[in-house]
């Protein structure tokens, strides 16, 4: 659970703690009020007369723009809109609605209006100029409904102008201005009198992030370098935030919010090639930490309001759509929970002379504590059997105390030293190597499983690569390596000249390009091993062992033999460097 400064502003549907880096982790932020506290605003104006008769008024079109006056004001006073009527068809415009009284004719037509009529028609015009307004007409609902004549058919127009927000909160509420001699709410009549009134429309919601005042926005302050381990304590008043890398902002408008601050994260992880030059366990380089903070942001009011757990993000991937699930590769400490490494490779073969890598992830509570009395050893557990899998014997290596791990943990397995001394040993072929990680002697993985294939029948030329749960694993393509090598060349020339001895040139190389694709293939593979060097296909980070050089695969493909129902593979690359020319 994250850490809440105050309480009463979201909910807070929070991101898994440890999750690979080019999978979502979305955090999500929800209103804690509930749709029974919400009231749309409603107002329903009533055109009262239109034959306007006051003693000594003056010029007619004074009096007329003064008792028709209409203005509206929003809550927030962001928002104005001031209409005048007119009895004149010439005025009429976007702000202006045409006043018509009992006894007009309108154009065509030698029928003179009643007074409904007249009262009707000049609330259509107030409506039309109404809805002419792009934010009256995109929040509100403007109508003028019908009526029946004393209760039955047939339907009469009506003088009842209704305004209903279509959202809810402050941000919808309007005050609406007008002269009771014109224009009242409805149900409310007040006798002759000239003066200008209000109305409200009042819209109110349950809503705890914004009260539906709008301009409301949600923003992320990302940190990372916590320096503390999974596990530990992360409450913000006794850690440190860490150092600040971005923001993330969304603008809130009353429905579910949502970030995923793993996209900002993919862009830092990154990995390290000490396992390339180290002896022992090394870091893997592939986990990195950060944690966030949500604050809400409206206009000059700035309030954080949540504070996340440190999580962690893994140099990894997985389909978008499916789960990561790797909480099963984590182990903890304290749990001594059950494991799997930190690969999904199935059964693969083992000539002398491969690499071969153990991974895994460690949860420690009491990482930091110097002084822990009780020190937990883990290292690896190496079980031997014969080809048809009797147990020979087993052996601890690599073993150190928990405080040397980090995060994300890498070893080279040195099998050809312990099945050399096992045979020596024993004076019985090992057939099959079984290696799991271990604590205090204890198993607590599944084992990686190698079948060890004759040297004298094998070549060696692995690779290695960073597979998609942030680990190292490695492959040996033993089926041969074919080189395709081009040059392409410019030149330039020039004319000859009767002192050209012989054995000068007319043409002389300005400089080369020069292109290298190697070609390496695997022997017989089952299905399941095919499956798994998808991940080497579409891994951004290999390695020839040989070499220790980065390679960039640009093409691998699996081709079935029927015959021996088995797959060969075949991956064409080339050296991220060139030779160098000029």
């Amino acid at each position: 659970m994250g850490y809440f400064s105050n309480e009463r502003i979201a909910k807070v549907h929070e991101p898994a703690k440890i999750t690979l880096a080019n999978t979502p982790n979305f955090v999500e932020f929800l209103s804690k009020g509930t749709a029974s506290g919400d009231k749309n605003g409603r107002l329903a104006l009533e055109v009262l007369r239109t034959d306007f008769t006051v003693p000594d008024a003056g010029d007619e079109d004074i009096l007329v723009k003064k008792l028709s006056k209409i203005e509206i004001k929003g809550a927030d006073s962001t928002f104005s809109l001031k209409l005048t009527g007119t009895f004149r068809n010439g005025r009429v415009n976007d702000t202006t609605f045409l006043i018509v009284r009992k006894g007009d004719k309108m154009t065509g037509s030698n029928i003179a209006l009643t007074q409904n009529e007249a009262l009707n028609i000049t609330a259509q015009n107030i409506r039309a100029c109404l809805m002419k307004n792009n934010f009256l007409k995109n929040n509100f609902e403007i109508d003028i409904p019908v009526a029946l004549t004393n209760g039955r058919l047939p339907l009469i127009g009506n003088n009842v102008i209704e305004i209903k927000s279509k959202g809810v909160g402050q941000q919808y509420n309007l005050f609406v201005f007008f002269n009771a001699l014109f224009i009242n709410e409805k149900g409310k009549i007040d006798e002759n009198k000239d003066e200008v009134l209000l109305g409200e429309l009042i819209s109110t919601t349950g809503d705890t992030i914004d009260a539906g005042g709008g301009g409301c926005q949600i923003e992320l302050d990302i940190y990372t370098n916590t320096g503390l381990f999974p596990g530990e304590s992360d409450n913000p008043v006794y850690s440190n935030l860490g150092q600040y890398v971005g923001s993330l902002s969304k603008s809130y408008f009353g429905e579910r919010l949502w970030f995923d601050p793993n996209q900002m994260m993919a862009r830092k992880v990154s990995y390290s090639t000490d396992f390339l030059s180290k002896q022992g366990w090394v870091d893997a380089g592939t986990a990195i930490d950060y944690r966030f903070t949500a604050k809400r942001m409206e206009r000059l009011n700035n309030e954080v309001f949540y504070y996340s757990n440190v999580l962690y993000v893994i140099n990894g991937y997985n389909y978008p759509m499916m789960e990561d699930n790797i909480e099963e590769y984590i182990f903890d400490i304290n749990k001594r929970n059950a494991i799997k490494p930190l690969t999904t490779r199935p059964v693969t073969m083992h000539v002398k002379g491969q690499k071969q890598f153990f991974n895994f992830i460690l949860k420690d509570a009491i990482h930091s504590l110097n002084n822990n009395p009780r020190k937990s050893v883990i290292g690896l557990l190496y079980k031997f059997r014969t080809q048809s899998g009797a147990f020979i014997m087993q052996e601890y290596g690599h073993l150190q105390t928990q405080e040397k791990f980090n995060i994300v943990n890498t070893v080279e397995m040195n099998l050809d030293d312990h099945i050399k001394a096992v045979s020596e040993k024993k004076g019985m072929t090992v057939g099959q190597v079984e290696v799991l990680l271990c604590c205090n002697g204890i198993e607590v993985s599944a084992p990686v499983v190698f079948k060890i294939l004759p040297e004298r029948l094998h070549s060696v030329n692995d690779f290695v690569f960073l597979n998609r749960l942030g680990g190292w694993d490695s492959f040996n393509f033993g089926a041969g390596i074919t080189t395709e090598f081009k040059a392409s060349v410019e030149t330039t020339s020039r004319s000859v000249l009767p002192q050209n001895p012989q054995g000068n040139h007319l043409d002389k190389v300005a400089y080369k390009t020069v292109s290298e694709q190697l070609s390496v293939k695997t022997e017989a593979i089952p299905l399941d091993v095919a499956e798994w060097l998808k991940e080497l296909s579409s891994s951004t980070t290999v390695y020839e062992l040989s070499t220790g050089r980065y390679i960039i695969a640009n093409d691998f493909t699996i081709k079935y033999d029927s015959k021996s129902d088995l797959f060969q593979g075949e991956m064409k690359f080339s050296y991220s460097d060139a030779f160098n020319f000029r």
